[in-house]
Formats: structure tokens, sequence, C-alpha cells
């Protein structure tokens, strides 16, 4: 009882205070109140209605605050920013306390056609504008109807394309993870999905928020996850798409980045490739043609594209990456000579390449089963492929796996140096001077050592 009579005398007294501040007003005059209405008498009548409800909010009167709200929205929608600032408050404190589907949804229909009056009458606002009130709009409408997928791509449309260059991160990567759902729960087509990811990940491209590419990272972390990028999904889609317009390079290009993200390979995706290298043949279409021809086994073709790559590129280190991938590809097809050729080309771009010594140490091992020298000699190129894999083992001290694989070798090609009862009877060699190798494919100037 005491708490209902405190309400009612501040209410009273907020009342009376305000017929005061009425008093002092010209609405015909003072231009600040011109919005409310079209002739003083309205404005008169609006602007009290705007304090009461303003009043209502802070005192917690909501039934009251709600009936006064919905008159002001038809009545002078364009009177005040705080008129919309409040109602989404009163509006999302409703779908709270809403104890039926029904009303939930009355609500949420609510919060939306709140924001696009607001946008109506103050979308022109600088820094309250468009761009905020349609990410609001989106915002409350993807928290509480995710599964309204049409309508969160309409909004999500409208907001980021509003926001431009200055789009939130932060809600582009809320957009996709709902999307994403949505596409695994089968309430989104893989064609749309793929469509929204283009749209988004441009976005966050464009956009010049330091943060944006962290964004990006998670949102292409989401959408190899979600297994749309299917190669098979990718060339039902796209293919048609591409033979109806086959010059046409920026397609080629989309369906490229989707098949690299599958690892899809095959004729559609040569196909591809040799099409974006003959409109532009740059360092990476070049490296891009002769990776997949890797991959289709064609190793002439390969070894052309990449070494075009190289001509073409002229950071020594990217150059060294390249060349690294062609030894690989030629070590992976048993074609040692070509492994050694290029893993050695690899280490003069860049000798701190600890994958050019790893594959080359790999060649030379390989090359060891087939040694044609005689004697120490013939013994000799395992000093050469430890010394190789050591090298390897210090460059790539920071990937465990890599030094747990080399610790292997490096022990296991350790055991086929000589003995020392081997070196004792050869008085030219001693252990610990400088010994030349040149034994087929293995060469190189190394160290006298015996097996332990």
């Amino acid at each position: 009882m005491k708490k209902s009579l405190k309400t009612i005398l501040l209410v009273l007294v907020a009342v009376l205070c305000a017929n005061v501040s009425f008093a002092q007003i010209d609405y015909s005059a003072d231009a600040r109140y011109f919005k409310f209405g079209a002739n003083p008498e309205d404005r008169k009548l609006n602007h009290e209605n705007y304090l009461f409800f303003m009043e209502d909010m802070k005192m917690k009167v909501y039934d009251s605050a709600e009936k006064r709200l919905g008159e002001l929205l038809v009545s002078a929608p364009g009177g005040s920013e705080n008129i919309y600032i409040r109602a989404r408050q009163l509006y999302i404190l409703r779908l709270r306390q809403a104890t039926t589907d029904e009303v939930k949804e009355e609500y949420i229909e609510k919060l939306v056609a709140l924001q696009d009056i607001r946008n109506e009458y103050f979308g022109h606002v600088k820094s309250r504008g468009t761009k905020e009130i349609y990410k609001t709009r989106l915002m409350d409408f993807m928290q509480h109807r995710p599964e309204s997928v049409t309508r969160v791509l309409q909004y999500a449309d409208d907001a980021v394309k509003a926001a431009g260059v200055h789009v939130d991160p932060a809600m582009v990567a809320q957009i996709f993870n709902t999307i994403s759902n949505a596409y695994m729960n089968d309430l989104l087509s893989p064609d749309i999905y793929l469509a929204q990811y283009e749209f988004l990940t441009n976005a966050l491209l464009q956009s010049t928020n330091p943060a944006a590419k962290a964004s990006l990272k998670d949102c292409e972390a989401i959408f190899v996850q979600s297994g749309a990028a299917d190669c098979t999904n990718i060339e039902k889609i796209y293919k048609p798409k591409y033979m109806a317009t086959p010059d046409d390079i920026e397609l080629a290009k989309k369906i490229m980045s989707y098949m690299i993200i599958g690892n899809c390979e095959g004729e559609f995706r040569i196909e591809l490739s040799e099409k974006i290298f003959k409109v532009n043949p740059t360092t990476s279409s070049a490296f891009m043609l002769g990776v997949t021809f890797a991959n289709a086994g064609d190793m002439d073709k390969a070894e052309g594209y990449i070494l075009k790559a190289v001509e073409l590129e002229a950071d020594p280190i990217e150059k060294a990456k390249y060349l690294v991938r062609l030894a690989a590809s030629y070590l992976g097809a048993k074609d040692i000579s070509g492994a050694v050729k290029y893993s050695r080309m690899a280490i003069q771009n860049d000798n701190k390449s600890g994958l050019a010594y790893l594959i080359l140490g790999q060649a030379y091992g390989a090359a060891s089963m087939n040694n044609s020298c005689t004697g120490i000699a013939k013994k000799s190129v395992y000093w050469v492929i430890v010394d190789v894999l050591s090298k390897a083992r210090t460059l790539l001290a920071d990937d465990q796996e890599q030094v747990k694989t080399l610790n292997s070798l490096i022990s296991s090609y350790s055991q086929h140096f000589p003995t020392t009862e081997e070196l004792f009877f050869d008085p030219n060699i001693k252990e610990g001077n400088s010994y030349n190798v040149n034994c087929g494919l293995i060469s190189g100037t190394t160290r006298v050592r015996a097996a332990k």
C-alpha cells in the first residue's frame, strides 16, 4: 500500500512539473517541437503524450507506456529518437514476459516494425542512422527467430549493404554462424549458402575494421566444417553456370576458390585452371595449375606451369616454396632425380627452407638404395643424408611432428655409416676429416663418421 501511494505521489509530482514545462513552451514558434505535429495544438498534445510516455517508462508503468507508444507511432513518429530507444526496451521486456508463442511472435514483429518506422524518420542521422537501425533490426530478429532464414537473409543483406566498408565484423560473423546452422539443419539450399558465403566474406575483405581479418578466418573455418564445399555440390551447382558463360573469368575464379577449399580434383578443375591462366597468367594461377596437374599425375605439365610460376615470381623465398612443391610432387611420383633437382633449386633460392632439406634428404635416402659406388664411398652417402636431414631438423625445430620424423630417419640412416674397423683398413680416411661425396645423385662435402 505504501509503495502504491509513493508511486502515485511521484506521478503527480511529475505531472505538475510537466504542466509547468508545457506552459513555458511556444509550440507555434519553437522549431524544436515542429516534428511533433503539423500545428501547435497537435504538437502540444503529442509532446505531452511523449513526456508522459517517457515518465511511464521511468516509473515502470508499462501498460500505460505501451498505450501511449502506440499513439505516438501514429501521430508523431518523427518526434524524437528517444521514442524508439525506449520502445525497443519496452518490446524486449514484453517479449521476455510473454507466456505464449502468439504473444512472442507479436512482439518480434513489433520490434521489426519499430526499426522500419525509425529508419523512415531518422535514417538520415549520421551516427545512428540506417546503418545502426538495420543492424539493430537484424540482430533482434536473428536472436529471436533464427529459423526464419528468408527474412534473416533479407535483413542481413540490408544491414551489410548499409554499412559498406564500415561493416561490423562481429555482426557478419554472427550472420554467417546463423545461416550455417540453417544450412546444416537443411533449412538453406547449398547454392544459396555458397552465395551468402561469397557475399559475407567479400564484405569482410572490403571492411576497414581491423577485426575483419579474424572474423574472415572464423567464417572460413565454419564454411569448411559445414561441408558445403563438397566437390559434387560445387560441380552440380556451378558447372552449368560456367558452361553457359565460359568466358566469365570472375565466375571461374569463384568456382576455383570453392574447389580449393574442398580439395576437389578432376577434369573440371583442370579446365578452370587453364582458363584462368590463359586470361590472366599470374604467378598464382600458374602455380595453381601446376599443382592441379601434379595431383592428376601429369608431371610434365605440372613442371611446366610451376616453373612458369617461378619465372614470374620475383621473391626468392616464394620461388623456393613453388620449387619445394614441385620437388615433393616428384618424390611422390618416385622420380628421385626430379625431387633432387628441384629441392636443390629451392635451397639455392632459400637456404633456410626446412622442407627443401627434408625432401632432399628423403630423395637422397631413396637414391642410396641403388647407389653404384663401392667400398667406403658406397657408405659415405649416408653421411650426406644425415647432414641434410639434420639441417632440416634444425630449421623445422618448431614443428614437433616433423622433428619426431626426422629423428627417426637420422637414427635409421646413421646405422649405415661405416664401422670403425672399416675405416681402420682405409688409411686415407680418418674420423672427423672432410670428405667429398660424388655418388650418382648424391653429392656434397661431409665429415667422416663411424657407426655407433
